[in-house]
């Protein structure tokens, strides 16, 4: 049992994010650190991330690094390569959770002991969460933004699997969806619970001089290339199509994937890699959002997203957009701030980026980032992630 009285109570937060950037990858779960950094701004949070690494040496190393009110704990083990993939899960479950309580004990119980535990996407995390509250009593709440519920890959996963998450949302204290379709996609997945609808952080533009002007057109994406996601290769078709009618501009992407040799090899079949289109693989947040202050607008062309971070970092930068309708985006792209097609609809992209191409500069830089500013910076998130805690703790005792 639990008690918590006052509303200007700071508790103490254990975050477990199920992806988190590491040296492994920079650019993985920037925006779960974002969200955790804004809990972080009324509460002192304590991370704890377990990652493998096949190329470590050792079994196990730690990374720990700590300030007044976030901590952070990276947990590599040394991960196992079987042949046999049954075989290869097992091992490295097992490897994971000795990384995860060697971590636990050596950093996050000395420091702190949580008033709850913060899931940050269900998997592995949300079921060590549960484990805490069934043996220790502590509470647990999720915060889910992951694509595996607004497609049909949730469907396709183990029935074990799926009745194991659907456990560990049921028995959590509540959920946090980052869009009103995610949640409404959750529940019909049986994920049932109370839920609080809190979008990503986005990292507004305080300064309008910030924003530069080009000699050139710059259009960016910024993406995981998996196609049969974030179907670049249609943007790649698109821009092929706006050289052939004569527009003189420069398309880049920042990411890394599964199919960027795919790409890279369609955009050397246009003849374009390199002098109109240029990769730049996976990079950290603060490269993407410098590189984002120099362009003239963004293309998301996503078949389905929970939320975009990266096409409301645009706006909060001054940048237009152009935006598929693919889950999230459409929350808050609008006339004002750029254009919205359909999903998977090349035409609609087409004519599009030949628009935006001659209409990019006919946009309010301060209008764009105003659109966005009171939704989705740190301290509104933090605020509304607050609230949602002091919901959970709203009565004397709460049944762990």
């Amino acid at each position: 049992m639990i008690q918590k009285e006052t509303k200007n109570q700071k508790f103490n937060i254990l975050a477990l994010p199920k992806w988190y950037p590491s040296q492994l990858d920079p650019q993985l779960g920037i925006f779960l650190k974002k969200h955790i950094l804004a809990t972080g701004l009324l509460h002192r949070v304590h991370v704890l991330y377990v990652v493998g690494d096949y190329n470590l040496k050792d079994n196990f190393r730690f990374e720990h690094t700590e300030n007044e009110n976030f901590t952070e704990t990276i947990a590599y083990f040394s991960a196992a390569n079987c042949r046999i993939p049954p075989m290869k899960r097992i091992v490295n479950t097992i490897l994971y959770l000795m990384a995860f309580f060697l971590a636990y004990f050596k950093f996050v119980r000395k420091k702190i002991k949580p008033d709850f535990i913060h899931v940050h996407i269900f998997g592995r995390t949300s079921l060590i969460a549960y484990l805490f509250k069934l043996f220790k009593g502590i509470p647990y709440i999720v915060s889910e933004q992951s694509s595996l519920f607004i497609t049909d890959k949730f469907s396709k996963r183990s029935f074990f699997y799926r009745m194991l998450i659907r456990w560990s949302a049921r028995k959590a204290n509540f959920i946090t969806a980052v869009s009103e379709i995610l949640k409404t996609k959750m529940i019909d997945y049986g994920l049932k619970n109370n839920y609080f609808v809190i979008p990503n952080v986005v990292e507004i533009s305080e300064n309008i001089s910030e924003i530069t002007k080009n000699d050139k057109i710059i259009v960016l994406s910024v993406a995981d290339l998996f196609d049969e996601v974030k179907n670049i290769s249609d943007v790649i078709k698109a821009v092929k199509n706006a050289v052939d009618l004569g527009y003189n501009f420069e398309y880049h992407i920042i990411g890394g994937g599964y199919d960027g040799d795919f790409l890279m090899n369609l955009a050397e079949e246009y003849h374009l890699l390199n002098q109109t289109i240029f990769f730049h693989g996976r990079q950290p947040n603060t490269f993407v959002l410098d590189f984002m202050r120099k362009i003239d607008f963004l293309i998301t062309n996503s078949n389905y997203e929970t939320f975009s971070v990266v096409t409301a970092e645009a706006l909060a930068n001054g940048k237009p957009v152009i935006s598929t309708r693919c889950g999230g985006p459409e929350s808050f792209v609008n006339e004002k701030n750029g254009i919205l097609i359909e999903v998977g609809n090349l035409q609609q992209l087409n004519e599009a980026l030949s628009t935006m191409l001659k209409t990019f500069q006919t946009y309010n830089p301060q209008e764009i980032i105003d659109s966005v500013k009171e939704k989705f910076s740190f301290q509104f998130i933090g605020n509304q992630f607050n609230d949602a805690f002091l919901n959970l703790f709203s009565t004397k005792k709460i049944n762990a």
